[in-house]
């Protein structure tokens, strides 16, 4: 890196002029050509320290001098050396010159040793290695020779002469150290040179003695083999055949993993260069290499990291792919339970839940190719045809063996790589599971499921459509029987009817040819199965000329709308609702073709077919551009356009591809007139027809009763290719332009659609009685008793309850049923409203003809006369068996609890069909970017990290106040937030507004004087006020976006369009344009009032989207009775649409919102019955929906959504209002990702998925937090942690902390910070909490036994209530306290640090400000015995209201009606007798009123003083303190990030897990990890985890304390610990006895340093010992 700034120490003096009058182009010290200067800094930078680099104007030469000079000294040494090393003769003097010469080169670099004479000095050390007796001559000249390679990289070419020498040492070992030098040399050598080595038989002398060398040598002589296997050609590979047994064997032994990961990349690179010659393939295999590789994939703990395991898998699939035979060896050898056991973590076939390992997209996408090689190839005609114009044309079939056909025109054409293998040979592996169907059906079974739910799960659109292909190989090959008895547990029509729902063509594609062939094999069960799932009703959509395909529904607003468009207002046909009504157009309308009488030979079906197509063609496209949305075009280009100019360049433009398509687009023109012909001669030989076209080579025309030969010659192709070519090239274009090929594909969508329309789905399954539709008609029916007869409502929610539980009713019927709308109706509207639904009136209709109104579509009026609580209990009672009656218990009936998880079950369903929540992935498989096949792991994250913008900073045209950049395009990383380029102007000074007469102070050039580096030094600081603001074309630019994502958002229009969509890929290079553009970005001061705003509210992105959906009830106690009727908890939940915070659309949105007020009627369903603790009878996990799950952890996982700030904005916006969606830990990503700056949510992905941490510096994510240390001592430490913490509250650094007097520092100290802050804010003597007081002896090094009171809360702390006349300091007191514990909190979950604080799930909902729903339930809970008196008052008060109904029944008042009252008892006495005054129980001095004291509780104000009782110990007692706990909190971020969370899993945020489980054997086994001189098996770690496994929670806490400094584990327990727990052996020096020493530990990287004890029981007694003493200090170990 030298001129890493560009000699700017002269610049202000040298150059006197302007800037601009020196031209960039002279710049020598950088040498970038063009006018953009580059600064060198290192290409791993991802923060914006040093985003910005800018040319410097002038460059000196003055600073080479001194190096110049040092250079001539390292070349006069190195000849005065020389001369040393040629004494002949002087052996003494030649060893004394090479161990010089050694020192020399060892310390040199290119600049120390210019003129170094390499050509003389190699020769004279080659000479001296042949030196067989000298050994130490020999190891020295070897060294000389390495570090030379090492220091002038130029030099190898010299060198290389040395390699036969060197293989010389390794074939006749005299001296281990040479041979061992000579490997290293050898390494260095092959990087370059290996081919020299490969010749001189280089592998075989480098392994035939590698079990006798050390681990490193074997690594260098592996390394060589590896190296030496690229780019072998065929007479090559006799050097390396020799040496394949031995390679094989080194995979399984127990070797290094270096080694193996050595021998593995050498097997990859043999299978490339030779992937074309299945001999050769074969040959590779042999020696057992397949099983070895089998094996070594399933080790545990694994031996492979992520980048070798794919390139593995990768190899593997490629050998399958070109040589069958070894495909077959692979299934002979159980490869199914192999690729079992990676996805799930088991061999056994899946069982009904599958629960797929977590695994990177890039993994998943060779795994899935890996399955679908092993199956037989799919056909390339009839169906099957279309996939080659989906397919961007692959280099790696241009090596193969291409068998070609001649034409009319005398040309030849290459056939398709398939076409050609059925020429070569049937596929071996189709024979093979022909012959052994039990192989096959184990095959299909095991992986068939797993195919699916990686499908669903895995986001990244690669991985799907190899999964989509794997899954139709599947498909296409089993039998009849076996399919049945696979998909007897899939529901495989529902997915269907999803992908034919989906924007991407290629899904769409995939679902058709899969529906085509289900439909052939199964017939009679999959004509009921796609009627029912909603698959017919989107073959119909597709049928529709009008629908647009590749492009999402403009029309978003209800699932009916978007599902149904093609229905809606045809009210005349009978059956309600699947019969195949009439289409508003008929398919067949819009391209009228001649009816071809059936004899008609296939070239002759000319023009009105083909013009006709061609006319469509031309008309849809401005069709398109006229309806869609600018959301559209992207979705389209999603599939395959990213990298279609790339290919098209990179393989020169393909014709052939292009002519293949147009052979496609002629079948397409085909099948269109045969269908009409088809359906003009009558449907009725469809079925025959349908059996004689079984042949797979005819399905193109599977309808057409053409009476051509079935095996048609090539010839006949031809023609028909020519005639089409000329028509079609108008369309396609040489290059290959995306969208035509795309219309190619929609338009045989639309046919093939209408051909299976024609052929399945024309003929009704007759009438109502068909079992399929009788439970349609009984759920519309209930669903209309239900609106129309509020009396039977309870009979109509049976109904739909027996419904939705005992038959299998299909998600597709749920929704088209109308249940949806209908219960959200029920459950939300208000009472005595009348529901007009006139802008759904449409939607009505179609649910099939709910009320005769709707004929002529006026409004539909529901109307609700039931109150809204009645409706609420009427549904509680039906499905979970509540009370109807409001004054009794609302317990729940647990017979019932099945009914309401199949509601919610059937819900989900509903969702996972209907969402089409977009996904940005950034996986670039191999095919995207390689030429060749699938290349290397080129990952995304390398290329954003090699790769920097080009950007113009100008002055905003309206601003004169501040002066110009002169300094040329800067290149910003395109990670850089925007605040970074604002630093750096601002440093330069240009962020000092100027008078307006000041005008030629443009010119001095002082910003260059300023290092760049100084950019980076406040970068980091979030300063509140911001000088500048930045604009791209009118948006202004948020600071804390990445300039990347500003870039893709704002800039050129027409990239706006595009980028804004969200698209299913987004790939970095798909915009290549965005990397050699040049980008404006103007800046300008930032306006007062914006001044004002951007200091007060922090983090626009999160903050300003997230409106807090819940608003505190801010009243006081007085009038209504909270006793039985505080509904207001529910009122928030209970609306029909999502909160206004969700902007946006999606056809699920419905759903959505009936799951809502489901969960929240789960959660809260006791605000409707008495108080009392009502449990939720359904656990939260109930309501979780796995497939946007997967999608959110795709999403999540992916560093560059993170590193670019690109979540999509679904994720916050659902996952803010439905929680319930996503397990915990998902939110708890959300969270991070969305709350704070990046590089904390960057910290906490690399913490969660350590593979982040790649060995490849380009590809590393290295988030930069600034840090702050603070020292603090250890006695008076509260008051001390005060001052700390508002120091850095408004801060973004993460703190450090480090105690006086000790050396210790970093995560240890400050975890255990974290938790003596907590312990000391429990001290009885704050007086901030309730509970009692115990005392505990503390040791502490000047008091050995202090006695200090704490606060024992066993149920969790809770403030302790205060009065309203409490005297004023001691409440600022009290409130101080709390304002820092708010603070501390907010600080310790931005760090992801952990407290040691058991606080109650009460001040969990005082967070959320959920405090409105505390009742008596939580006064239980805090207090028992309080709340089981309350408990008995409140039976009272129910029996009283009892009372006073039938008193009112029976028009008794007065005297008699409180006689009655007056016998009411409490445990056997009155009221009155209990002694009770309107005081707090336990605090006298809380007077509810004044006098309260002397105001005695009666049976008549009995109600009053236990609603205030409640009101004071939750709420009123409380309430000043837990709103300074808020404004404390709000002080570090907003309160409302936090709503994604439930108040009783804050516990498990701000405090981590206290599970016991965690604990085990088994799961410590798998968390801990045996390092230097320990291994699983050594007897001091077995020893170790059965004392961790018998630990109480008090030892667990001790020991955790010792360790990691935190009493406490992260959430996910010990595998969340970040670093793992390391146990490493404690060495001594000879004669020393283990037993004598205690165990140390390295608190910041959870390190535990074991002397290797004898017995288990003195390991015991030292760990004690150990963590006892060792708390509360960090010393040196």
């Amino acid at each position: 890196m030298s001129g890493s700034h560009g000699g700017h120490e002269g610049s202000s003096t040298s150059s006197s002029g302007p800037p601009q009058a020196s031209p960039h182009g002279a710049c020598s010290t950088t040498g970038t050509p063009g006018g953009t200067g580059s600064v060198g800094v290192p290409p791993a930078t991802t923060t914006a320290s040093a985003a910005l680099h800018v040319a410097p104007s002038t460059s000196t030469t003055s600073s080479l001098l001194p190096t110049a000079s040092l250079a001539t000294l390292g070349g006069s040494k190195a000849q005065q050396l020389l001369v040393g090393l040629q004494a002949n003769g002087e052996e003494s003097e030649q060893l004394q010159a090479v161990i010089e010469m050694c020192q020399l080169l060892v310390m040199g670099n290119e600049d120390t040793l210019a003129g170094f004479p390499i050509k003389q000095v190699t020769p004279a050390l080659i000479n001296l290695l042949n030196m067989e007796h000298n050994f130490d001559m020999m190891n020295h000249a070897c060294r000389a020779l390495t570090y030379m390679m090492e220091a002038l990289p130029r030099s190898s070419a010299v060198v290389v002469d040395a390699v036969p020498v060197f293989l010389e040492k390794l074939q006749v070992i005299q001296c281990m150290d040479v041979a061992e030098q000579s490997l290293t040399a050898l390494d260095m050598l092959s990087r370059k040179h290996s081919k020299a080595i490969l010749q001189a038989h280089g592998v075989s002398a480098c392994l035939m003695y590698i079990d006798f060398f050390s681990t490193g040598a074997q690594r260098a002589a592996l390394s060589i083999t590896a190296n030496c296997c690229q780019n072998l050609t065929a007479d090559e590979f006799h050097f390396i055949a020799d040496s394949l047994q031995l390679l094989s064997s080194r995979l399984t032994s127990q070797g290094d993993k270096k080694c193996v990961e050595s021998v593995c990349l050498a097997y990859s690179r043999l299978v490339d260069c030779f992937q074309n010659d299945p001999n050769r393939l074969q040959e590779i295999a042999s020696h057992g290499l397949l099983s070895n590789i089998q094996q070594l994939l399933v080790m545990s703990p694994p031996v492979l990291n992520s980048g070798t395991f794919i390139m593995v898998i990768r190899m593997l699939s490629l050998m399958c792919n070109n040589c069958p035979e070894l495909a077959v060896q692979l299934l002979k050898n159980n490869i199914a339970h192999t690729l079992c056991y990676l996805l799930t973590n088991s061999t056994e076939p899946p069982a009904a839940q599958v629960e797929l390992v977590s695994r990177s997209p890039q993994e998943l996408y060779e795994i899935t190719c890996l399955i679908g090689e092993l199956m037989p190839m799919l056909p390339s005609d009839g169906i099957f045809a279309i996939d080659g114009a989906l397919q961007r044309p692959s280099g790696c079939t241009q090596d193969a063996v291409m068998w070609q056909w001649q034409d009319d025109r005398a040309t030849w054409q290459n056939y398709s790589t398939s076409d050609s293998r059925i020429i070569e040979a049937t596929d071996a592996r189709a024979k093979c599971l022909r012959e052994d169907s039990e192989l096959a059906s184990t095959l299909i079974r095991s992986l068939f499921s797993l195919l699916y739910e990686v499908y669903s799960s895995s986001a990244g659109p690669a991985v799907r459509y190899k999964c989509l292909r794997a899954l139709l190989r599947m498909v296409q090959f089993s039998s009849p029987d076996l399919l049945q008895q696979v998909l007897k547990s899939q529901s495989v029509s529902s997915h269907l009817a999803t992908m034919l729902s989906s924007h991407d063509l290629k899904i769409i594609v995939g679902a058709i040819q899969m529906a085509e062939i289900l439909m052939s094999k199964l017939p009679e069960i999959f004509a009921i199965y796609f009627r029912r799932e909603g698959v017919m009703h989107q073959i119909k959509r597709l049928c529709d000329p009008d629908a647009t395909l590749g492009a999402p529904s403009t029309k978003l607003s209800s699932p009916e709308l978007s599902l149904g468009s093609g229905r809606i207002g045809t009210q005349s046909s009978t059956s309600p609702l699947l019969t195949g009504r009439p289409f508003n157009g008929n398919c067949l309308d819009t391209t009228p073709t001649l009816p071809t009488p059936p004899s008609q030979d296939d070239d002759k079906l000319q023009s009105p077919s083909q013009l006709r197509l061609y006319d469509v063609l031309k008309r849809k496209r401005t069709a398109r551009m006229r309806t869609g949305t600018w959301r559209k075009s992207r979705q389209e280009d999603s599939t395959s356009s990213s990298f279609s100019e790339f290919f098209m360049k990179s393989l020169g433009g393909g014709r052939d591809t292009w002519r293949g398509m147009a052979s496609r687009t002629k079948l397409v023109a085909g099948n269109n007139s045969s269908n009409s012909t088809s359906s003009s001669g009558g449907g009725s030989s469809s079925k025959s027809s349908f059996l004689a076209n079984f042949n797979p080579s005819r399905w193109g025309r599977c309808n057409s009763a053409t009476s051509s030969p079935s095996h048609e010659s090539p010839t006949g192709k031809i023609n028909f290719l020519c005639h089409q070519d000329k028509l079609v090239s108008n369309n396609i274009s040489s290059t290959g332009s995306n969208s035509s090929n795309k219309e190619v594909v929609r338009v045989w969508v639309r046919e093939q659609a209408q051909r299976l329309n024609q052929l399945y789905f024309t003929t009704e399954l007759q009438g109502a009685s068909h079992p399929a539709l009788s439970v349609l008609n009984r759920l519309i029916a209930a669903i209309q008793q239900l609106e129309q007869e509020p009396n039977c409502a309870v009979q109509a929610l049976r109904e739909i309850s027996r419904i939705v539980t005992e038959s299998d009713i299909s998600p597709f019927e749920v929704i088209h049923s109308g249940l949806v709308r209908c219960l959200l109706n029920y459950l939300t509207a208000s009472e005595n409203s009348t529901l007009s639904l006139t802008h759904d009136g449409t939607i009505l209709t179609t649910i099939g003809g709910l009320s005769s109104s709707t004929e002529n579509g006026s409004p539909t009026s529901i109307n609700v006369s039931t109150p809204r609580d009645t409706r609420l209990r009427n549904f509680l009672h039906v499905f979970l068996g509540c009370s109807l009656n409001k004054l009794s218990p609302g317990t729940v009936d647990l017979s019932h609890i099945a009914l309401f998880s199949a509601l919610v079950t059937k819900l989900n369903g509903c969702v996972n069909q209907l969402e089409q929540f977009p996904v940005k992935v950034h996986d670039l498989p191999g095919t995207a970017l390689s030429g060749l096949g699938r290349g290397g792991s080129t990952s995304a994250i390398k290329f954003f990290n090699t790769h920097q913008l080009k950007c113009n900073l100008q002055r905003h045209p309206d601003c004169t106040r501040l002066r110009q950049w002169r300094g040329g395009p800067v290149k910003v990383d395109p990670l850089a937030l925007v605040q970074a380029i604002e630093r750096y102007l601002v440093i330069r000074g240009y962020g000092r507004l100027r008078d307006e007469d000041d005008d030629n102070s443009d010119d001095d050039n002082s910003d260059e004087d300023i290092d760049d580096t100084l950019a980076a030094v406040s970068v980091n600081q979030s300063s509140s006020s911001h000088k500048l603001q930045f604009v791209i074309s009118d948006h202004v630019l948020p600071y804390n976006m990445t300039v990347y994502q500003a870039i893709r958002q704002f800039s050129s229009p027409s990239d706006a369009s595009a980028s804004e969509a969200d698209t299913d890929t987004e790939t970095p290079i798909s915009h290549s344009a965005i990397w050699l553009q040049t980008h404006t970005i103007y800046y300008r001061p930032v306006q007062e009032e914006e001044q004002s705003r951007s200091s007060g509210g922090r983090k626009g992105k999160a903050g300003g989207s997230k409106t807090s959906p819940k608003k505190k009830a801010d009243t006081l106690v007085g009038d209504g009775s909270i006793v039985g009727g505080n509904n207001s908890v529910l009122d928030q939940y209970l609306t029909l649409t999502l909160p206004a915070s969700v902007t946006v659309s999606d056809p699920s949105i419905e759903v959505l919102a009936l799951l809502r007020v489901l969960h929240a009627l789960n959660r809260q369903y006791g605000s409707l019955y008495p108080p009392a603790c009502y449990p939720s009878p359904l656990p939260t996990a109930e309501f979780i929906n796995l497939k946007l799950t997967a999608k959110a952890n795709r999403q999540l996982q992916d560093p560059l959504v993170i590193m670019t700030g690109n979540v999509p904005p679904w994720l916050p916006q659902i996952a803010y209002v439905c929680p319930f969606l996503f397990p915990f830990e998902t939110r708890q990503l959300l969270f991070y990702a969305v709350s704070f700056d990046r590089d904390r949510a960057l910290q906490r992905l690399m913490d969660s998925s350590p593979e982040l941490n790649s060995v490849d510096s380009s590809e590393r994510v290295t988030p930069r937090l600034e840090k702050r240390k603070r020292t603090v001592s250890r006695d008076d430490i509260l008051k001390q942690a005060e001052s700390v913490i508002s120091d850095l509250a408004s801060s973004r650094a993460m703190l450090e902390i480090q105690y006086d007097n000790e050396v210790g520092t970093g995560l240890g100290p400050t975890l255990e910070f974290y938790a003596l802050v907590s312990k000391e804010l429990q001290k009885a003597d704050l007086e901030l909490w309730r509970g009692e007081t115990v005392t505990v002896e503390e040791r502490t090094e000047d008091n050995p036994g202090k006695a200090v009171k704490y606060v024992n809360a066993s149920n969790g702390l809770y403030p302790l209530p205060v009065p309203r006349n409490m005297k004023s300091a001691h409440m600022t007191k009290l409130r101080t306290k709390f304002r820092f514990l708010g603070k501390f909190m907010a600080k310790a979950v931005m760090d992801s640090r952990m407290l040691d604080l058991g606080l109650h799930e009460c001040v969990y909902k005082w967070l959320l400000s959920e405090e409105w729903s505390l009742g008596l339930g939580d006064v239980t809970s805090l207090d028992p015995t309080l709340g089981h008196t309350l408990d008995r008052l409140h039976y009272t008060v129910l029996h009283k209201r009892r009372v006073v109904l039938q008193a009112e029944q029976e028009g008794i008042s007065g005297a008699e009606l409180q006689r009655r009252l007056d016998a009411l008892m409490v445990d056997g006495c009155s009221v009155e007798d209990l002694a009770l005054t309107f005081t707090l129980p336990g605090y006298p001095n809380i007077e509810f009123r004044k006098g309260g004291a002397d105001m005695p509780v009666t049976i008549n104000n009995l109600d009053q003083y236990l609603q205030l009782v409640i009101e004071w110990l939750v709420r009123e007692g409380v309430r000043r303190q837990m709103e300074a706990l808020r404004e404390g909190f709000e002080c570090v971020f907003p309160l409302t990030q936090l709503h994604v969370f439930y108040p009783e899993e804050l516990e498990q945020l701000f405090c981590g897990c206290s599970d016991a489980s965690q604990w085990d054997m088994k799961q410590l086994a798998e968390c801990c990890r045996p390092d230097h001189g320990y291994t699983h098996n050594s007897r001091a770690v077995k020893f170790l985890l059965q004392i961790l496994s018998e630990y109480t929670p008090a030892q667990q806490r001790s020991f955790l304390q010792f360790v990691t400094g935190s009493p406490r584990l992260p959430v996910g327990g010990f595998r969340s610990l970040t670093p793992a727990l390391t146990i490493v052996r404690k060495t001594f020096e000879a004669g020393e006895n283990p037993d004598d020493f205690l165990p140390s530990v390295m608190t910041c990287v959870n390190y535990l340093k074991l002397p290797d004890y004898s017995s288990i029981d003195i390991m015991r007694a030292k760990l004690e010992i150990a963590a006892r003493e060792g708390q509360h200090s960090f010393h040196l170990s």
